[in-house]
């Protein structure tokens, strides 16, 4: 772990944060966060994850006690006491303390700002040639277009993934495929990408990819996608700020097309990874 954060207006060492028992995040899991990552030691899409987080603060009520300037600048001085130039930077904010523990009580947010080398996030690189495997789990998340910290549904699942020898679980619905617990999800049927985008997180690299497919003249689709398109699919794939583009082979047991990673999945990695090497 390393040594500095940004906690109550000022840079300090990870032992000098003091959050209250009482604390709503704590309490009642009310609060919000973003993750983001660096490229070649710049804050990667950072408008579009600041705007997102932007989004869920006022969905919730609550305030973002620092610029988007500040911020940038924040995390700079992070950085660099941290002794890291590739960084996964986690953004948490929440409904700060409560008196009576259901109730705001002062007019303060709890803000934090964490950074971690982003290698400890990283997938394995075998992954990406072998694929992931999904387990599916009838749950949809409450206010999905935000990043909540209530994360008790994949947590509590957390067993049986691992009994699965699974890497990642897949939320469906009436039917429909909605999202992963922490990656948004695409599939290939009849040569066209297809990705959920009601009843989700749009999440930032979603939607990079979204653009970079376009701009590469693939077919894409936004729109429901059922749990028999999913498991007939030619190729799936998951998406998330620090796994990038992941490829899945198998869900609940069942092969995906060949059971190899596609020719479509194998491009698209291409194509975010020499964006993400040149990024500046």
């Amino acid at each position: 772990m390393n040594k500095y954060c940004y906690y109550d207006g000022k840079v300090v060492e990870l032992n000098e944060v003091k959050i209250s028992p009482y604390d709503l995040g704590f309490m009642r899991g009310y609060g919000i966060f973003d993750a983001m990552r660096t490229a070649n030691g710049a804050l990667f899409c950072f408008n579009e994850h600041w705007n997102k987080f932007e989004k869920s603060t006022r969905e919730l009520g609550l305030k973002i006690p620092i610029s988007q300037e500040e911020f940038k600048n924040v995390v700079d001085v992070l950085l660099e006491k941290n002794n890291l130039k590739e960084a996964a930077i986690k953004t948490i904010l929440t409904g700060g303390k409560s008196d009576n523990g259901f109730y705001k009580s002062e007019d303060k947010e709890t803000f934090l700002i964490l950074v971690d080398d982003l290698d400890k996030f990283a997938v394995a690189e075998e992954f990406y040639k072998k694929g992931w495997k999904l387990i599916s789990l009838e749950y949809q998340r409450y206010l999905p277009e935000i990043k909540s910290l209530n994360y008790l549904a994949p947590i509590k699942n957390q067993k049986e993934k691992t009994n699965s020898n699974a890497q990642e679980i897949v939320y469906k619905k009436d039917g429909n495929i909605l999202e992963c617990s922490t990656s948004n999800l695409f599939i290939v049927k009849d040569g066209i990408i297809v990705t959920p985008q009601k009843n989700i997180f749009l999440g930032t690299v979603r939607n990079l990819v979204i653009n970079i497919a376009k701009s590469n003249n693939f077919i894409l689709e936004e729109r429901d996608i059922t749990i028999d398109e999913l498991l007939s699919a030619e190729e799936v794939f998951v998406t998330a700020t620090y796994k990038k583009i992941v490829p899945v082979i198998n869900v609940d047991n069942v092969m995906i097309g060949n059971g190899k990673v596609g020719d479509v999945t194998n491009k698209l990695i291409e194509l975010l990874n020499e964006l993400i090497k040149n990024y500046a």
